[in-house]
């Protein structure tokens, strides 16, 4: 046989087997696996999940909630605080294979707020680190003179953060400075007059 005729040979056998395995199952299974990442505190916190799947194409999130979506890394809010059961499932055609983490939330509020407008609007830093890095700093200007607010009340600042001793700074618009101590409890709203 020539070397013409064994090329042909060979290109027919594997057309053969091309046409034969084509569209038939690969046999690949999805792996499902994630991890996430869990801030100590801010203004609105959210779950970060970082999706460390192979070999899928489209996913599924269950966070243990009611909540769902189909975002390769999604951000997730909790309402209340207790322990969640994450549910990744990756999808690969037909194929499918589920991984699952259990997250706890514990967090508390505080709510800043002020009781005379003397001097205009306040600005207020919830801790040390935000104090040094003017990140999480809100400006508050509404008054609330007889009744102190509830946590997410308008014109106030609501900070959420996990339990502890923390102190906060502030700033009036005639820079005058203070500071002051305040203690977060776990599922509670804690209350501070800043000025």
């Amino acid at each position: 046989m020539n070397i013409t005729k064994s090329f042909l040979l060979v290109i027919l056998v594997f057309s053969m087997i091309f046409q034969e395995n084509c569209g038939k199952d690969s046999g690949i299974l999805p792996m499902s696996k994630f991890d996430y990442y869990q801030p100590k505190n801010g203004i609105d916190v959210k779950i970060v999940f970082f999706n460390e799947c192979q070999d899928a194409t489209s996913f599924m999130w269950d966070f243990g909630d009611g909540s769902s979506s189909t975002d390769v890394y999604p951000l997730h809010s909790y309402n209340e605080n207790g322990i969640y059961k994450v549910t990744l499932t990756a999808y690969l055609d037909t194929k499918q294979n589920t991984s699952f983490n259990y997250v706890t939330i514990n967090y508390g509020k505080v709510v800043f707020y002020l009781s005379k407008l003397d001097s205009g609007s306040v600005r207020i830093y919830p801790d040390q680190e935000s104090y040094n890095s003017h990140c999480w700093q809100q400006e508050i200007s509404v008054c609330y003179p007889q009744t102190p607010p509830d946590c997410g009340d308008g014109g106030c600042f609501t900070y959420t953060s996990i339990p502890g001793d923390y102190t906060f700074y502030g700033e009036t618009r005639g820079w005058h400075y203070f500071t002051g101590q305040y203690h977060i409890i776990a599922s509670q709203c804690t209350k501070i007059k800043v000025h």
